[in-house]
């Protein structure tokens, strides 16, 4: 998977820990998935750009299980 740099992005730029650099999946759009397949490793980094937060959602993560056989992990606070 390749992620860039999203400490300014709306949506991912509130995800990791304070503190800690931003980081979001680079995400294509459907139009995209033929020329980025076929583009030369230099044209491959016009790809490269912040997915826009207006046609992403977030949903926030469920409550951590407090079953301690569970094997889901406990959030980080």
């Amino acid at each position: 998977m390749l992620t860039i740099n999203a400490d300014n992005h709306p949506l991912f730029g509130l995800m990791q820990q304070v503190g800690e650099e931003k980081r979001m999946p680079v995400i294509l759009s459907e139009a995209d998935y033929g020329a980025w397949l076929d583009a030369s490793p230099e044209k491959s980094m016009e790809f490269m750009r912040q997915f826009p937060a207006e046609v992403l959602a977030m949903t926030p993560d469920p409550l951590q299980s407090t079953d301690p056989k569970s094997t889901r992990k406990k959030a980080r606070t």
